[in-house]
């Protein structure tokens, strides 16, 4: 499977500011999530922005094509279907007999809140010295709503 990592900066990048793969190649994100990073090809910046990042306009963000800024405007819209996930699993342990716990029945239970909670296998942001490499999950905690971010590079990696 495939997904992205994003810059994101409070300030706008020069593209020689812009993420590559071989950022990667020395990081913890290779081998412990990633498989391998890719760049993406050249010119094709824009398009996988939007096709990345577009889709969460109904999730609490602005993605801005013209300007390559991606808004924060409801953070609790993102959040909405993971919460419901998480308390959704919550629930199945919280109701969990003696028999349950002493076995494996509560893994996919414990592995839904996990994932809801931060999805280790999505898109990641790189906010250099500001976040680091973190997961978008972590990121949207980190921001508040109203936050503009300027989108630097883009790359691929695999799992």
């Amino acid at each position: 499977m495939h997904s992205r990592i994003i810059q994101l900066s409070k300030e706008p990048l020069d593209e020689y500011e812009w993420i590559k793969e071989s950022d990667y190649y020395e990081s913890w994100f290779v081998g412990s999530i990633a498989d391998y990073v890719s760049d993406i090809d050249e010119g094709d910046r824009e398009r996988q922005m939007k096709s990345w990042l577009g889709d969460f306009g109904s999730r609490g963000f602005k993605y801005d094509e013209k300007d390559m800024t991606l808004t924060v405007v409801d953070k609790g819209k993102y959040f909405m279907a993971k919460y419901s996930a998480f308390i959704d699993a919550a629930k199945k342990v919280q109701a969990a007999t003696l028999e349950q716990f002493s076995g494996y029945d509560l893994d996919h239970a414990f592995y839904q809140m996990r994932e809801a909670y931060e999805d280790k296998f999505g898109i990641y942001i790189d906010g250099g010295n500001e976040t680091g490499l973190i997961t978008m999950d972590e990121f949207m905690r980190y921001a508040k709503n109203g936050d503009v971010f300027y989108c630097g590079g883009i790359v691929d990696y695999h799992f």
